[in-house]
């Protein structure tokens, strides 16, 4: 996979496949590393802002991460796992309260949304 990403220089698959089994292992570094590098060939997929926030709310680089679901929402808007993602990094961030908006504008859209509700019991349980 690593000698793909040399031959396939303008294809951010690759890439986005070796951060996604990063991310997996819980290798964040490595799963930012390669988001990095496929965002430099497809700035405007959602699905790497995804991958970049999720290595940095592994990395515990919360302001950052937030701002990647962001940018992940405005390419791809209503997306309900990207709402419950963003929301679960404002709660790691200690913006609860921000987190508890962002989870029930998802419930009011999709009440059957497990994460959504689990993520928002969490959040009143504390």
């Amino acid at each position: 996979m690593i000698t793909l990403t040399r031959i396939e220089a303008d294809d951010p698959a690759p890439r986005k496949a070796l951060a996604e089994m990063a991310l997996a292992d819980d290798n964040f570094e490595d799963a930012y590393k390669y988001a990095q590098m496929s965002l430099h060939i497809d700035v405007l997929d959602a699905d790497i802002h995804r991958l970049l926030g999720a290595s940095l709310t592994g990395l515990k680089r919360y302001p950052l991460a937030i701002t990647e679901y962001e940018t992940a929402l405005e390419l791809k808007p209503g997306d309900a796992g990207l709402q419950v993602e963003l929301a679960r990094a404002l709660v790691e961030a200690g913006r609860k309260a921000d987190a508890k908006t962002l989870l029930e504008k998802v419930l009011g859209k999709e009440a059957d949304n497990k994460p959504a509700k689990e993520l928002l019991e969490s959040i009143k349980a504390e």
